[in-house]
């Protein structure tokens, strides 16, 4: 009996060294797992914080004939790209031309 109790003994010492030994073995996986995922992480931001520096000045400085559609969203328009008709040969007019071109208007020397 004294035998089996030893046998069982160092039967049970092996498998809690077994397991300790796995249990170390997944924890240095997992540990590696996590630094290559921080790296990345790293690698990423670095390259997001580049990108950020290129496009600030995009974002805040419109220059020539660049119109900003919303903030941050610079957008180059020429007229010959927004495909708008012609105006058919009328020129703008001021508001004071118009109003005293309408009949029964009095001129703007002559009111009272």
């Amino acid at each position: 009996m004294t035998e089996k109790s030893g046998n069982l003994r160092n039967g049970l010492r092996k498998d809690i060294l077994g397991a300790v030994s796995n249990l170390r073995k997944e924890f240095a996986k997992l540990k590696c797992e996590v630094e290559d995922k921080n790296k990345l992480i790293l690698s990423l931001e670095m390259k997001a914080s580049g990108t950020k520096s290129m496009l600030r000045p995009l974002e805040f400085g419109c220059a020539g004939d660049k119109e900003a559609t919303s903030p941050g969203f610079p957008v180059n328009w020429k007229v010959s790209d927004r495909n708008v008709p012609p105006s058919g040969g009328r020129t703008k007019k001021l508001y004071s031309d118009v109003v005293t071109a309408r009949a029964g208007n009095v001129p703007h020397d002559n009111k009272t």
